[in-house]
């Protein structure tokens, strides 16, 4: 008889029943249940050389703590790769921030170089409106790329001019004094003509008057006088070097016998207006500062090389579309600048506007007009004096500062100049880039005004010096479509603002 099997060492509790121990000897690699917990068990019997089973072991393994066990390692590994797909996550969303962020800056400062606006290091740059980063960084450098262009092809315009201009300055000196000329003038953003430069690099020609200043004179110990680059009956602009930052400057100094007011008054206008209108923008001369010397008043503003466009005009006559496309963009950009600062020119004109040799348009004079035309005690014009100009156009009584052909018509009967007087202004001047001549210019001054006004004799007269251009692509047509919308007698019929003007030339490329 086979004896029972029986236990002899377990690492269990000793009251195992002797079933068990008969189920997990058969069973050896099989499972068992003790006290309702279920164990997998793993065992070998023990035999005698001849095979005689003498004995064996068990090994037991809870099937449950195995499954929890399983379950940990298995929910670990779960937290484990759901931790990391949310740090892959987050890192790749902070990368993504960092790179739209970078394009964001870049598309910004692009549309503020395109735009004419000065960007600096470290300059705040807002979110941009588009929510595609990359499309909007295509858009400012696509911008920018007609920027160059643009100025590439009106540095070729002046350029041109140059041996034109070099010519007429040289016959207009030998006549005065049989000196050679460089062919290149130096003129001052407001400038209507230039002083000749020598070509063996001696002092140019100025001519001076009693209170005025002199090459090599020092103003206020700082700016020294280099040479006279304009001259009016309100004030001298001279080229003159400051000694403290070792920049060329332009000085304007105010002739204190034409001044209605006193000049300590003049001197604090002219700072309050530098400080309240801070006009700083690529396509405006931008003003510096104010002062006086012995009581004269005088201000510093950025010296441009270059030409006026009233020299421009007077050298090649009318311009190539390229040209006046580039012009009217880089005008009207300005015109928006002045418009966000709250400035008026008032007296906008060719020769305000300055074309550098780099390209780039700037309009001087634009903080100053207003303070100039108070300066001279002057108001807006009410009525026709008899005497006419050379150029034809009549002179209107208390018309002191800017020729009545730029006016505006609102401006003509006495009202304040506004930035439409402007928009006005500027179309008209653009109508000349185009055709040569402004479209007011007669031998009568009633029938001047009554062009100015809009009546219907004046208006067909208007329409016949349209049609005298040729059509010669699509920029031409924006261009007549943008001046009719600059020149238009009513101001409703104007357009809005220069903004919306740049937006069409913009398409026009």
């Amino acid at each position: 008889m086979v004896p029972a099997p029986r236990i002899v060492v377990t690492s269990l509790a000793r009251g195992i029943p002797a079933p068990l121990a008969r189920e997990i000897a058969s069973q050896p690699g099989g499972h068992a249940s003790l006290d309702g917990v279920r164990y997998a068990t793993q065992g070998a019997a023990l035999t005698t050389f001849g095979g005689t089973i003498v004995g064996g072991y068990v090994v037991m393994s809870a099937r449950d703590a195995i499954g929890a066990d399983i379950a940990e390692v298995r929910r670990a590994l779960l937290f484990a790769g759901l931790l990391g797909i949310a740090s892959l996550a987050l890192a790749a969303v902070l990368v993504e921030r960092g790179i739209s962020r970078q394009l964001r800056v870049l598309a910004t400062i692009a549309r503020r170089a395109a735009g004419g606006d000065d960007v600096q290091s470290g300059t705040s740059v807002g979110t941009v409106a588009s929510h595609d980063e990359v499309s909007a960084l295509t858009d400012a450098v696509q911008s920018l790329a007609d920027d160059v262009s643009d100025r590439t092809a009106l540095s070729a315009v002046v350029s041109a001019a140059l041996p034109a201009l070099s010519r007429a300055q040289a016959g207009s000196a030998a006549a005065a004094e049989s000196a050679q000329v460089l062919s290149m003038v130096r003129v001052q953003g407001g400038a209507r003509a230039s002083a000749p430069v020598s070509r063996a690099g001696g002092s140019p020609t100025n001519e001076t008057r009693p209170g005025e200043a002199a090459p090599g004179d020092v103003i206020v110990g700082r700016y020294r006088i280099d040479e006279v680059l304009s001259s009016d009956e309100l004030a001298v602009t001279y080229r003159a070097r400051d000694r403290v930052t070792g920049t060329t400057v332009a000085l304007k100094w105010y002739r204190v016998s034409r001044l209605v007011e006193h000049p300590s008054s003049v001197v604090d206008a002219l700072r309050e207006e530098i400080r309240a209108r801070r006009l700083v923008h690529r396509n405006v001369v931008r003003l510096r500062e104010a002062g006086d010397d012995a009581g004269v008043p005088f201000v510093t503003m950025d010296h441009v090389e270059g030409l006026t466009l009233e020299a421009l005009l007077r050298a090649g006559g009318p311009l190539g579309d390229d040209a006046v496309v580039a012009i009217a963009k880089q005008l009207c950009r300005a015109l928006a600048a002045a418009e966000t600062a709250g400035a008026v020119h008032g007296s906008l004109a060719p020769q305000h506007i300055v074309l550098g040799f780099d390209g780039v348009l700037r309009v001087s004079d634009f903080t100053l007009a207003r303070l100039e035309r108070r300066m001279r005690g002057g108001r807006a014009p009410t009525a026709i004096d008899a005497s006419a100009r050379t150029s034809g156009i009549p002179q209107l009584a208390g018309a002191t500062v800017g020729a009545p052909e730029y006016m505006s018509p609102e401006q003509l009967i006495g009202e304040e100049p506004t930035t439409l007087t402007d928009l006005y202004a500027a179309g008209v001047v653009l109508y000349e880039c185009v055709t040569g001549a402004t479209p007011f210019r007669t031998d009568s001054p009633l029938a001047f005004l009554a062009q100015k006004l809009g009546d219907a004799e004046s208006a067909a007269g208007a329409s016949e010096l349209r049609t005298q251009r040729p059509t010669r692509g699509a920029a031409a047509h924006v261009l007549s479509d943008v001046i009719a919308r600059m020149i238009a007698p009513e101001t409703a019929r104007r357009a809005s603002s220069a903004g919306e003007l740049l937006t069409l030339l913009e398409r026009a490329g």
